[in-house]
């Protein structure tokens, strides 16, 4: 960051700082005394232990320390006499903490705002800066989907307020909970348009999606969005299941065996997963639809005629599914071969290459001794594919320790290819899938193999589709009333794939931070004419600090399995020092009325498991109360009103009733322009985590 503006003379200035005994405060206070040696530096903060930690830290003879709570406005009154530049801090941060205790939010991080603004203005302080972060109705006819598979008009619902239970999205779960809202409301003048997503199940060969008016909330990669602001193409999160990676692993390994997919005759983009095993492989077979959990099969059917002096042979299907189509692009020619989809091989063995090879060796591999040889090799029957595939697998494989080689054989005068592996790697394949083999399926192991261990199929639940929003044709619905549910804790229900909220959709917290910067944008309508200014600076997560999720990776690393919300989620990531100079900055640079937001890199949630826990397992939780897959420090709205500069964004007031002047030097962001963490065009690398996460 570059050094401060000269308008403010820091070794004459009396400063306070809220929240100073956070990770924030004492950065701010060792920067302070540092480099910018203030007059008076006075921290107030509610924590009396950590009071006396920085005491016995700092010894500097401009420190103050004041016990008090940001919802005490007398106690602020007392503090800010002769002071000149105050730096909020101080709010109730935990997402989930401030979902559970709403009224406590609202009273430090909203109240508590509005005090520091009284108390500034009456002492005269010249200069706050506060520090943030990032922060409907349906068609009468709409089908909701029950918990039970059904579905009923959100009509019926409402007008008999039935008190049922509705299918909802719980994390990546879809779960069961009971209405407790029933809303009516009329139109009025709200447009409204047919949401549907790419993929989705079509009816009597007509596209389902659901009318709903351009306020109602939609669940996006983003977090919830008002339909009328989505766009052609943007992300959705359906209800629709989606294998996580390690059921990748096995859905690839029992492709390259004896499982297929099948093409939905009425969605042409619809797939179906097809397995089927002897009886005396039934124990395999539902193994691995246990191991498919969050994805619909239907009951095991058995099949007898036909087959004399054979086992009867047992079939499943999975319901059809909008996600398998890249799966199966990439198994089939567009004339219906199989072939080896080597993108999704090398992300199955990366996934889990114990479950890809054990899975695939189980429906297809077999343990034999070649003639004269007391050693048993493995073999894989890769009859199904081309000469060029089998020998791909065969350099794939032996890259990675397990040596194969593709060889031909004549089965009833037809020439195939299979893998056969060598004695080194029959050894190192055994020792991968030894734990993984049921009971059922030993003789297809040596007898030295490690013993069957059932959590190894054990892979986690389904996450949920993400696919392009669609706009549907058709007429829109007459006038009419327009329908919505109350569900309870999860406040969201399912229309033919789409989540739908009935509700604000941002989390409290959010909520209060917004209210918040609103409060101190505006109180220059009051305080400008009177010698003090507001200003808000806005940033992402912060590294190291308490609610770090680095920490967090670090404690769970020795125990080998990290748990993460999403696998997609990003954050925008800044480190404490940057973040102080950042607001030491716009103190000097403040006018009245911004909110500074600085160009600050992403980070991937999974490149980070990697930088700081490096080959642990990885346990997928699902997302928490309130938090966003994406963190947005812009909305597209606000970028109407920024202007960019070469290290920041300012966002600047949009009615200013005080005498405001816009910022030199600066240009207008572009039309309809986001500044999330998703699409940011600066990422952190694996490496610079890794550098520093260690710091």
């Amino acid at each position: 960051m570059s050094t401060p503006d000269p308008m403010v003379d820091w070794r004459n200035a009396a400063v306070l700082v809220t929240g100073g005994t956070g990770s924030f405060g004492n950065k701010f206070v060792e920067i302070m005394l540092r480099k910018y040696h203030p007059k008076r530096l006075v921290i107030f903060s509610r924590d009396e232990l950590k009071q006396s930690e920085m005491m016995a830290r700092f010894s500097d003879p401009s420190l103050r320390f004041f016990i008090g709570d940001v919802r005490d406005k007398e106690r602020l009154d007392r503090a800010m006499h002769g002071i000149d530049i105050v730096v909020h801090a101080a709010a109730l941060k935990q997402i989930p903490s401030c979902e559970y205790n709403p009224f406590e939010a609202i009273q430090t991080n909203v109240i508590g705002g509005k005090n520091i603004i009284d108390a500034a203005i009456d002492q005269g302080v010249k200069r706050v800066l506060a520090v943030s972060t990032d922060k409907a109705c349906v068609d009468w006819h709409s089908p909701v989907q029950l918990a039970d598979g059904r579905t009923l008009p959100i009509s019926k619902i409402v007008q008999g307020r039935q008190r049922l239970e509705v299918a909802t999205l719980d994390g990546e779960a879809i779960s069961q909970r009971k209405v407790v809202g029933w809303y009516k409301n009329r139109r009025a003048n709200r447009a409204m348009i047919r949401l549907s997503y790419q993929g989705a199940p079509t009816r009597a060969g007509h596209d389902t999606g659901a009318w709903l008016t351009v306020d109602h909330p939609v669940l996006t990669v983003s977090g919830w969005k008002k339909a009328g602001d989505l766009i052609e193409s943007e992300t959705l999160i359906t209800a629709e299941p989606a294998v996580n990676p390690r059921q990748l692993a096995l859905l690839v390994g029992t492709l390259l065996g004896d499982s297929s997919l099948a093409r939905s005759r009425e969605a042409g983009s619809r797939w179906g997963l097809r397995m089927g095993h002897a009886a005396k492989e039934a124990e395999w077979l539902q193994l691995k639809v246990s191991g498919f959990e969050g994805l619909r099969f239907s009951s095991i059917n058995r099949r007898d005629r036909g087959r004399r002096g054979r086992q009867p042979f047992l079939q499943v299907r999975s319901s059809t599914m909008a996600s398998l189509r890249d799966i199966a692009e990439g198994f089939y020619t567009p004339k219906g071969r199989k072939r080896v989809p080597r993108q999704l091989v090398e992300a199955a063995f990366s996934s889990d290459a114990n479950v890809f090879l054990a899975s695939w060796f189980l429906d297809d591999g077999c343990y034999a001794k070649p003639h004269g040889s007391k050693i048993g090799l493995a073999r894989l029957a890769t009859h199904g594919f081309l000469e060029e595939d089998v020998r791909w697998l065969a350099d794939f494989l032996s890259a990675h320790g397990l040596d194969s080689r593709a060889v031909a054989v004549t089965v009833g005068g037809t020439r195939y290819w299979e893998l056969r592996f060598t004695a080194p790697g029959s050894r190192r394949l055994f020792e991968m899938i030894g734990s993984c083999v049921p009971p059922s399926m030993r003789h297809k192991l040596p007898p030295d193999a490690a013993p069957y261990d059932a959590q190894s199929w054990q892979l986690g639940h389904a996450i949920r589709f993400r696919a392009p929003a669609r706009f549907l044709p058709g007429k829109p619905p007459r006038p009419r009333d327009v329908y919505c549910l109350g569900v309870d804790r999860t406040e969201n229900f399912i229309v033919n794939g789409l989540v739908l909220h009935n509700c604000q959709p941002i989390n409290l917290y959010g909520a209060t931070k917004l209210c918040a910067e609103k409060l101190f944008v505006q109180a220059n309508a009051y305080g400008h004419a009177r010698g003090t200014v507001f200003g808000v600076i806005r940033y992402g997560n912060v590294i190291g600090s308490r609610g770090s999720v680095v920490p967090l990776f670090a404690s769970q690393r020795a125990s080998g399995t990290v748990t993460v919300t999403d696998p997609g989620m990003t954050r925008f990531w800044i480190r404490l020092e940057q973040g102080v100079e950042f607001a030491i900055r716009c103190a000097s640079l403040m006018r009245g009325g911004e909110i500074f937001v600085p160009k600050i890199p992403s980070m991937r949630m999974m490149d980070l498991v990697a930088a700081v826990a490096p080959g642990c397992r990885v346990e997928y939780i699902g997302i928490r109360p309130g938090e966003k897959l994406h963190e947005i420090l812009m909305s597209d709205d606000e970028s109407r009103q920024a202007v960019e500069f070469e290290d920041m964004f300012v966002i600047e007031p949009i009615y200013p009733s005080w005498p405001f002047r816009s910022r030199e030097g600066g240009a207008p962001t572009a039309a309809g322009f986001r500044y999330s963490s998703e699409t940011n065009d600066w990422w952190f690398s694996e490496a610079e985590m890794r550098g520093m996460s260690d710091g």
